[in-house]
């Protein structure tokens, strides 16, 4: 299937911000505003992407969830920043769409294939990064996963 096209592309509207120790940091609008639209992307020095996204907004005009994060990912591509990995950190009570597909996967689906079916594990799939970590989730019911390069 491969990387989705975004079908409004906010690439070139990304703000970019060097958070030392050779991480960045991209910023589209806020997706913890009250607006709850927009995508922030965080590449640390081992070039692990951690983001935090939300769609709230007119996705006609402002994007998708899709639109911002292919955006992103070309954004990255274009600046030559490497992204070995991707973090999925789903935090319990912020009404996380991941949470919620990996919680109900649960029920039918070891861990990994659960986390790899979640939005961001299809996404991460579809960039090739096949390798699910074994989920992790710690003492608040936050829950961590890493999606890397390679075969499932």
């Amino acid at each position: 299937m491969g990387p989705p096209t975004p079908r409004v592309d906010v690439s070139s509207r990304f703000t970019k911000e060097s958070l030392g120790g050779g991480a960045v940091q991209y910023r589209y609008l806020d997706p913890t505003g009250d607006g709850g639209h927009g995508l922030i992307m965080a590449i640390d020095s081992e070039g692990t992407l951690g983001f935090e996204i939300r769609a709230e907004g007119d996705a006609a005009t402002l994007g998708t969830g899709t639109d911002m994060f292919a955006s992103g990912m070309q954004r990255l591509s274009a600046d030559g920043v490497q992204v070995n990995a991707i973090r999925g950190y789903w935090m319990e009570d912020s009404g996380s769409v991941n949470l919620q597909q990996f919680t109900e996967n649960l029920k039918i689906m070891d861990p990994q294939a659960a986390a790899a079916n979640t939005w961001t594990g299809r996404i991460a799939g579809r960039y090739g990064y096949l390798q699910v970590s074994s989920p992790s989730t710690n003492m608040f019911g936050n829950t961590t996963v890493i999606f890397s390069k390679g075969t499932p």
